[in-house]
């Protein structure tokens, strides 16, 4: 099954829940667009991203990619936390650093209250 999701606007922050699989780059690409046209529409600057059902099969070099990508395309997001699968931490972390170091406010957690404390300052 390819990357589904569904999201709820909570203010200044939208919260997503993703499931399924990346089936290739472009596919990622595609469901990263939609989220940052829900954000540009809505004037969201804070973004909890809940992918521990997603399934990450980029390979590394796409991986980098897709972090050139992400870095390059949100222009008005302030925060962006990440919780994902624990089985997947060297991909995602070298995602985030990837991200990070092109710019973009971007943490990874594995606890979804963590990461919303930390989208709303409160660590």
């Amino acid at each position: 099954m390819a990357i589904s999701f569904t999201y709820e606007i909570m203010n200044d922050s939208i919260h997503i829940t993703s499931e399924g699989f990346d089936e290739s780059l472009d596919d990622v690409k595609n469901y990263l667009k939609n989220i940052i046209d829900i954000c540009e529409r809505n004037k969201i600057l804070k973004v909890l991203c809940d992918e521990r059902k997603l399934e990450y099969r980029l390979n590394t070099l796409d991986t980098y990619k897709l972090a050139e990508y992400i870095s390059g395309n949100v222009p008005l997001t302030e925060k962006i936390a990440l919780v994902a699968d624990r089985k997947y931490s060297g991909d995602i972390q070298f995602y985030e650093n990837t991200a990070f170091n092109r710019g973009l406010t971007i943490n990874i957690f594995y606890d979804i209250k963590e990461a919303s404390d930390w989208l709303e300052g409160n660590k």
